[in-house]
């Protein structure tokens, strides 16, 4: 399905990015402003606006809930949007009696949008099987594990989705961008997926800027890439495929592949299928640098915190890593805590990390008070000295925590380096964060071990009570462990 908005990229993916920040409360008044200006110009943006209200309703209320008090659902928007608009001369800006018009219209849009979804009046087609740390971008249905899936966008910024859509399951990774069209069809516009057909659910077609491919029943994956080509790689099976501007077709096979650009088809190299045809090919699997993922949860990864309490032993969790730069008074010392990091590079040791990002899940602790620590800084140290790199997290204390100086405090400068760092808002201290330098990257490369210790210490002290900072470790039941994403060279 193709919409206006999609003639112009960017001002779509601008508007969802304002759209977004005004839903989250997070939005200023110079941004509160430009979103204004896009959803009066814009009627398409109009009904999105409407339609995300709805989404969000439908995931903060349960079913239940909404059946009992239906204008609970667009209620709920109303004293939220009007507090964080600013009262200026702007669209909402309205004597009290037009803010009842407006509710009393949103509350009839939202109870019948409400009626028209629960009660059949947009086909199901199948429903979201199971979310690994997901996160989701401007979606316009439910996004929640066990959702019905109905006609509509899944816009996926990171993680891993598994959908049923009719007798198809589809694999979204992200960043993925998946338009729903109907129990045989889909439309990609960005990522990858995967899609195994069971049996009777031949004839699924899957969409993309350049293809329409049709499943002859088979198991096959779809990479749209940021370029606008769309590759298509068939595990087992067949595939007919159609070349959308030349109209050209060609049905591609097990272990095969075929790229479908602006102008043609072409086929390309795929890294288990290098002898598989003489056709011409591209070398870009080959030449192109490749990403892989290694968190402390693999090989001989481990990670843990130490405190400098004289209680040692006390250890207020084990799934997450607490951080804190205490008040600097003498009884603030014993709560300064620090985070070990251990990454297992055997899996990468022959080859070049072109780039590297530490990646680090905040999680909740209820320990300390956010209102009384600001934005933190926290700062990343690499351990250079190979022959302290041999700790264990059980056995982990602030006394002989690697590259520390004599004075219990202190990081050696001549067994550290800093690597980078990153700023955790007082708001919002449980999203990824995440820091992407050079230093990182010159660090892993001068491994010689097959592994890197990196530390977390926080630089931001608050006042008495203040926050502790917590990151998922690799015994975390839910959130993401502590993960490098490396960009190697060939």
């Amino acid at each position: 399905m193709t919409t206006e908005n999609e003639v112009n990229p960017d001002r779509w993916n601008r508007y969802c990015a304002l759209r977004d920040l005004v839903l989250d409360e997070e939005a200023d008044e110079a941004q509160l402003a430009e979103l204004e200006a896009c959803v009066v110009a814009d009627s398409l943006l109009k009904r999105d606006f409407v339609e995300s209200l709805q989404t969000r309703a439908a995931i903060t209320y349960t079913k239940d809930e909404l059946a009992v008090s239906p204008e609970k659902w667009a209620m709920t928007f109303l004293p939220v949007t009007s507090a964080t608009l600013p009262s200026s001369s702007r669209w909402w800006s309205m004597p009290k009696w037009a803010y009842l018009g407006i509710a009393a219209g949103i509350l009839f849009f939202m109870t019948s949008a409400w009626v028209y979804f629960d009660r059949g009046g947009d086909q199901e087609m199948g429903l979201i099987v199971k979310t690994e740390n997901c996160q989701w971008q401007g979606s316009t249905i439910p996004t929640v594990p066990g959702s019905s899936l109905r006609r509509g966008r899944l816009v996926l910024a990171r993680g891993i989705a598994e959908l049923r859509i009719g007798l198809v399951d589809v694999t979204m990774e992200g960043p993925a961008d998946l338009e729903l069209i109907g129990s045989d069809r889909c439309f990609v516009h960005s990522g990858r997926i995967l899609a195994k057909v069971h049996a009777g659910g031949e004839g699924f077609q899957v969409q993309t800027p350049t293809s329409l491919l049709i499943d002859r029943g088979t198991v096959f994956g779809v990479n749209v890439t940021a370029d606008g080509n769309s590759d298509l790689t068939v595990v087992n099976g067949r595939v007919d495929a159609k070349h959308l501007s030349s109209g050209a077709t060609v049905s591609v096979t097990t272990h095969d592949a075929r790229r479908f650009t602006r102008v043609g088809i072409e086929t390309f190299t795929r890294e288990s299928n290098d002898e598989a045809t003489d056709a011409p090919r591209h070398s870009y699997a080959t030449d192109e640098l490749s990403t892989v993922q290694i968190s402390t949860a693999i090989g001989e990864g481990r990670d843990g915190y130490v405190m400098a309490s004289k209680q040692s032993e006390e250890k207020v969790s084990r799934v997450a890593l607490l951080v804190k730069e205490p008040p600097d008074f003498h009884w603030g010392t014993p709560f300064r805590r620090r985070g070990y990091l251990h990454f297992d590079l055997s899996f990468v040791s022959e080859r070049t990390v072109h780039s590297a990002k530490l990646q680090l899940q905040g999680v909740p602790t209820e320990i300390g008070f956010l209102s009384l620590m600001p934005d933190a800084t926290f700062a990343v140290y690499g351990l250079t000295d190979e022959s302290l790199e041999d700790w264990d997290e059980a056995t982990l204390r602030w006394q002989s925590s690697p590259g520390m100086l004599a004075d219990g405090v202190t990081l050696d400068p001549a067994k550290t380096k800093l690597l980078g760092k990153f700023v955790v808002p007082q708001s919002d201290p449980t999203r990824m964060f995440s820091i992407a330098t050079p230093e990182l990257a010159e660090f892993l490369n001068q491994d010689t071990n097959g592994g890197a210790t990196l530390i977390l210490v926080s630089e931001t002290a608050g006042i008495k009570d203040c926050y502790v900072h917590g990151f998922a470790s690799r015994r975390h039941p839910d959130a993401s462990p502590p993960t490098l994403r490396l960009t190697l060279t060939p």
